[in-house]
């Protein structure tokens, strides 16, 4: 587990570590071009999953979780994430061969000694998988990601706004800066000591927040 205890000023993290020898983080003082709002608001900040998410220690039994984008990065571990929880019904949906996440699903729930998860039935929790790149105008060649993270937030404001008379409810979260697909040809040089969190971070943190139901949290963005 990784805990940096860090100041934010003008997009740039002052960080104290304290853990293991093979942990990482961004050196001190390095600039962060990815920062968005709140990143450092709070201390101390984590880039992998903490004990308090930990997704073992909640039980989700008889709530249903449907996943979209589930073959692969975040949506994948996400899956993993409610096996381990125990979820109920579990219902997976991406463009590609789903085969491989069904049997990851499978053994992650066996290996935290939880039941197989059945098809899914229904639910009314929509969180929505964001980034803190809807706040920003970078220049990496992702406008396309940015202005789609953008309408997203908006997606699940008028979800909670249009359907919260019907108990559902929805949110978006920053994953945080994860080294996943979408990054052709890998992390560019000049942020990989910011891309530093773990899928788990977000994942398991998705699964502490479905935990019951947060209806302050609708509409909101989570960082």
């Amino acid at each position: 587990m990784k805990r940096i205890q860090s100041n934010y000023d003008d997009n740039v993290a002052s960080h104290s570590i304290t853990g293991s020898s093979h942990e990482y983080a961004s050196p001190p003082g390095a600039p962060n071009p990815l920062a968005g709002p709140a990143d450092y608001l709070t201390v101390p900040v984590y880039n992998d999953t903490y004990p308090t998410i930990d997704p073992t220690k909640v039980d989700p039994k008889g709530k249903p979780v449907l996943i979209v984008g589930a073959s692969r990065g975040i949506g994948r571990a996400i899956a993993i994430s409610f096996a381990k929880a125990g979820a109920s019904y579990i219902a997976i949906g991406a463009q590609s061969d789903q085969t491989h996440v069904i049997q990851d699903i499978v053994a992650a729930a066996e290996s935290a000694g939880r039941g197989i998860p059945r098809p899914l039935r229904g639910d009314k929790t929509v969180g929505v998988v964001s980034s803190t790149a809807a706040h920003s105008a970078h220049t990496y060649g992702v406008s396309d990601y940015e202005t789609s993270k953008l309408a997203q937030l908006r997606f699940a404001e008028f979800i909670s706004a249009e359907y919260g008379d019907k108990r559902a409810l929805a949110y978006c979260i920053h994953p945080g800066n994860i080294a996943a697909n979408m990054w052709v040809g890998g992390v560019p040089e000049d942020l990989k000591h910011v891309v530093v969190e773990t899928p788990e971070l977000p994942t398991n943190t998705l699964v502490k927040l479905t935990k019951e139901k947060r209806e302050w949290l609708a509409g909101r963005y989570i960082n």
